[in-house]
């Protein structure tokens, strides 16, 4: 998928039964898987999503029956309900999305077998947790306090602004001070930072913390 593609929308992929693999293109830009872009690609294995990845919505990998495992940047902070129903079993009586059928009950996420891999303290494990998946965890982060030291404070603010004007972060810092979800440092995290350190706004106000 090209890099300039910023928004893959409802379906996009859907029942597209022959797709195995998804790779994006360096430097990518998406922001937004939409609803159902991936439902009923039986045979998708892997997908490798791209750091400026912030939202998946409502079944976007619905029944997408091989998936095995996938590994969320910890640049996303929404994701919709069952976003990750890799096997949905269902019965009948209500509307069966896959079949355009009428079933009973619709048991989603059946497969607790099923691995998301991501950063502690992000979207990735609040998902995983809610959901009773297996989560694999790597860094632990903490959006604002860049240096990790329990606070978020001026010493925060200096790392950023250094960075800003061509200083370097470690991967980690540089995670944790991306506070708007778009993939990159700059000025708009820094006002974020310092909107909080003035207590302008509060720690859920800044987009990265806003799905815990």
């Amino acid at each position: 998928i090209p890099a300039s593609v910023t928004v893959i929308s409802t379906a996009a992929f859907g029942n597209c039964t022959r797709l195995e693999s998804v790779t994006f293109a360096e430097n990518s830009q998406l922001n937004y898987i939409g609803r159902e872009v991936f439902n009923g690609c039986t045979a998708l294995k892997s997908i490798d999503l791209p750091a400026s990845l912030a939202s998946i919505e409502t079944n976007a990998f619905l029944n997408c029956t091989s998936l095995r495992e996938i590994e969320l940047p910890p640049t996303v902070y929404s994701i919709g309900s069952d976003a990750f129903a890799v096997n949905c079993r269902t019965r009948t009586g209500i509307p069966d999305i896959l079949n355009d059928r009428r079933v009973g009950e619709q048991y989603y996420c059946v497969n607790t077998s099923f691995v998301i891999k991501g950063c502690i303290g992000t979207a990735a494990e609040k998902y995983a947790a809610d959901k009773k998946l297996v989560f694999s965890g790597s860094d632990t982060l903490t959006f604002g306090d860049v240096n990790s030291d329990g606070s978020i404070n001026s010493k925060d603010i200096i790392l950023v602004e250094n960075y800003i004007n061509g200083g370097r972060l470690s991967t980690p810092e540089k995670l944790n001070s991306d506070l708007d979800c778009d993939g990159s440092v700059d000025d708009s995290d820094l006002e974020l930072l310092r909107s909080y350190i003035s207590g302008k706004i509060s720690l859920y106000d800044i987009p990265a913390n806003s799905f815990r």
